[in-house]
């Protein structure tokens, strides 16, 4: 005679059975449930119990104890049993509370002003594309909801700072959420950084990713349209920009003397496809740093070239001959004058972007009007200007 009573019990927590009897085992399985049943005792004509087992009887009454005293634990615990087939008993846990780490309820909600340095936050170092991309949702439609002479909840000096470097973010989403956020920054507030913006717009000119080499050109398209004199006037601004200008649409001239020659790059494929905008671009650049405003004509006399020979109107006006100063940095000086833009970018950029616009124009299409633009700011912006080498 084989006797096997098992007992399932099953619990949602972990729950460890300590049994006292030498004439029961216990299989406790963690999360799962328990079974427990008493050593199998078998009983034959010539076989002899072993040493250690009781008679069938009073090894029943002590199981029945035991069942007692499990049951008794189990109801003092407030399990709840339900039936099951007669082999099997299961008894399942209703769990009273729920504990989440990390959380608390106050009556005392936080404010707007810190809830928008968390979202600030959360877009400029989470690592997620979603968590800054909806960051970035939110702080876009906390602007657009103030008044238009509300104060920002911080500074412009603090957010472009922290939200400048997703212009090289990798998720096309958080770059098109960024574009929306600084469309609604004061303009005066965005002239003031435009040194710091430009630092990342020539980074993403540059980029191996082709997206992201035209999502800088829209941020720099806005650039001009909101301070497009600090644009063109702080340092680096005119010629690290015009370099990753000829670097971008493979204009780039080598000033050493090689063997090599290298093609400009291709206007069709995948890349192709930005080339007039890139054109575009470059002709509004060039437009706010060549072309005389049309304001400064009211100012200039009909007739008559006195003006000429008469006591500058700006400090150091032969600045740029550098007569007592050491070797200067070229890239990152300030141009604040036309002339001296239209100098610098006649002696290293005008022969290869007349070479780049004439290829443009022969290929025809949206890049050759793009081109066609380009040309006529070129005319504009270098019609009044005379060759003087004024620099050796």
């Amino acid at each position: 005679m084989v006797l096997n009573l098992p007992l399932f019990v099953r619990h949602s927590n972990f729950v460890l059975l300590h049994i006292c009897d030498p004439n029961f085992s216990a299989l406790i399985c963690g999360g799962s449930g328990y079974t427990i049943r008493p050593r199998t005792f078998t009983s034959a004509p010539f076989a002899r119990p072993p040493s250690s087992c009781v008679g069938l009887s009073e090894m029943l009454v002590r199981f029945s104890t035991l069942w007692s005293l499990i049951l008794g634990a189990i109801e003092d615990s407030g399990l709840r049993a339900s039936s099951l087939p007669k082999s099997v008993v299961a008894i399942v846990c209703d769990s009273t509370s729920i504990t989440v780490n990390q959380q608390s309820l106050t009556t005392n909600a936080p404010s707007s002003s810190s809830q928008f340095s968390h979202y600030l936050s959360l877009a400029s170092s989470s690592k997620t594309d979603t968590q800054r991309r909806d960051a970035l949702s939110y702080l876009t439609t906390q602007l657009a909801s103030k008044p238009v002479n509300a104060p920002l909840p911080l500074p412009t000096a603090i957010l472009l700072p922290k939200l400048l470097p997703l212009i090289l973010d990798g998720s096309s989403s958080v770059r098109a959420q960024l574009l929306k956020f600084v469309r609604l920054l004061p303009h005066n507030d965005v002239a003031d950084r435009a040194e710091s913006a430009l630092l990342y717009i020539r980074a993403g000119m540059t980029h191996l990713a082709a997206e992201i080499r035209a999502d800088a050109l829209v941020v720099l398209e806005w650039l001009l349209e909101v301070a497009e004199d600090d644009v063109v006037t702080c340092p680096g601004g005119w010629v690290k920009t015009l370099k990753s200008f000829m670097s971008m649409m493979g204009w780039a001239v080598s000033s050493t003397s090689s063997k090599w020659t290298a093609a400009s790059k291709a206007s069709f494929g995948k890349s192709g496809k930005s080339f007039p905008k890139q054109l575009l671009v470059l002709a509004q650049f060039l437009k706010a740093g060549l072309v005389e405003a049309k304001d400064d004509f009211a100012v200039k006399p009909v007739v008559g070239n006195f003006q000429n020979f008469m006591i500058p109107t700006r400090s150091n006006a032969f600045a740029h001959l550098n007569l007592f100063g050491s070797s200067r940095d070229e890239e990152g000086e300030m141009y604040i004058d036309r002339e001296d833009r239209q100098r610098v970018f006649e002696k290293n950029f005008l022969a290869a972007v007349n070479a780049g616009v004439e290829n443009a124009r022969k290929e025809g299409g949206e890049a050759g009007r793009a081109a066609a633009v380009l040309a006529k700011v070129l005319k504009e912006g270098m019609a009044d200007y005379g060759v003087v080498d004024d620099t050796q």
